[in-house]
């Protein structure tokens, strides 16, 4: 099979080569084609081929300069030029940065192609840490693309080669990939178990980061089962051993959500708020403004309406979202008194969900034609016990910190 076909297809699948897509895939695609030969062949590749690799080069420097991937990829071309061997090691970190940046983009089959072969490099290499990180990030957007077996497989691997290494979080985050894939196949008692297992394991190893993203994936197991009040309690017990930014992000996020069915809009509001000003993953940022859109519906506030609705008209939405959008639009126009509008976006709605097989979504949106002249039922906030307010007030007074910051960093 040809190396990196899925680069080949998305490039034949974007017919503007001038497009910043085309050209941040096409110079990801030079620049792995470049390591393998590189890996395969020895130093050399690089420095005899002066004209080779300037064009590679020019690939990178068309990238946009506000996609992260263009530093990305000008980090690992310079590495190859001056190391001495070629070992995979030493561009480790900049290819698992590539595909981080392809998952936060939702470049989902890419960013698998990028973790598989440094999974298959890693092992025929030895490096079992590097193994264990990409495996676990294969699982990860695998399971993304809802291939579970595989994704199963990834983490097997994954977990093999952490308990030979004596890799304690490393196996710890196996163990949560196959609760996450438990999760998805709907098997929410055996979830539960699998969960509360590394919770307790994490505890005791005292591995926060570990147990955070184990607290959250409880809090969305909560979630599911519609215990809402729970989701938000495990959630924000969550945020508290959060490791990172985007983890906290995702934390937000779902707790947000729990809020929002709880009827607690203005403590949803204030978590999204967060979450859209700092997220880096465009997927999450995009799912957010279209949650956001939604509140301002229930709320009845018509210009926060219009205003997400406009950031979201011509974003790059995934399918589900795009579906998601048309569908809110024309809840938003119908609530607010333009029934022509929000007969146009729930017929849009419908015809991304049939393109792509939303099966439910198009019920859900064909259900809401039908019922246009229906006004919606005014918001009645319901009363909630005393910790929730105070997690809602936390995160009030987070959500103040963010804009406070984020108005010096403007000004700055």
């Amino acid at each position: 099979m040809l190396a990196h076909l899925v680069y080949f297809e998305t490039l034949a699948s974007i017919e503007d080569t001038s497009t910043p897509a085309w050209k941040s895939v096409a110079a990801g695609l030079v620049v792995l084609r470049l390591v393998d030969a590189w890996l395969d062949s020895g130093p050399q590749v690089v420095t005899t081929d002066v004209t080779g690799l300037r064009a590679i080069r020019e690939s990178i420097d068309a990238i946009s300069d506000g996609d992260p991937i263009r530093s990305i990829l000008r980090g690992v071309v310079d590495t190859l030029q001056h190391a001495e061997t070629a070992s995979i090691t030493p561009i480790a970190s900049p290819l698992l940065a590539y595909g981080r940046a392809l998952h936060y983009a939702g470049q989902w089959p890419l960013a698998r192609d990028v973790f598989d072969n440094l999974v298959r490099r890693a092992t025929a290499m030895g490096d079992n840490e590097l193994a264990v990180q990409s495996s676990l990030r294969l699982g990860f957007v695998t399971r993304r693309l809802g291939d579970f077996e595989a994704a199963d497989e990834a983490y097997e691997v994954a977990g093999r080669i952490a308990r030979r290494s004596r890799d304690a979080e490393g196996n710890l985050r196996a163990l949560l990939g196959h609760a996450q894939n438990t999760i998805a196949r709907g098997n929410l008692p055996a979830a539960d178990e699998q969960l509360a297992d590394v919770v307790h394991k994490a505890e005791v190893a005292q591995l926060t980061a570990v147990l955070s993203d184990a607290l959250h994936d409880r809090a969305h197991l909560c979630h599911l089962r519609k215990d809402f009040a729970a989701a938000v309690r495990m959630g924000y017990a969550a945020l508290e051993f959060a490791s990172d930014a985007l983890s906290r992000d995702r934390i937000l996020g779902d707790v947000a959500a729990a809020f929002a069915e709880l009827g607690h809009l203005s403590a949803a509001r204030d978590a999204h708020l967060i979450v859209a000003a700092t997220t880096q993953e465009e997927w999450l940022r995009h799912q957010t403004l279209i949650n956001l859109m939604e509140i301002a519906i229930r709320e009845g506030h018509e210009p926060s309406f219009h205003n997400y609705r406009r950031l979201l008209s011509n974003a790059p939405l995934q399918p589900y979202m795009r579906a998601y959008y048309h569908l809110y639009a024309g809840q938003g126009y119908r609530t607010f008194g333009h029934p022509a509008n929000a007969a146009a976006e729930f017929h849009e709605a419908m015809s991304v969900a049939t393109a792509h097989n939303l099966n439910q979504l198009g019920f859900v949106a064909e259900a809401e034609l039908e019922r246009m002249e229906t006004p919606a039922p005014p918001h009645v906030a319901p009363e909630w016990p005393n910790d929730l307010w105070e997690i809602a007030s936390a995160i009030g007074e987070m959500r103040e910190l963010t804009t406070t910051a984020t108005k010096s960093v403007g000004a700055a």
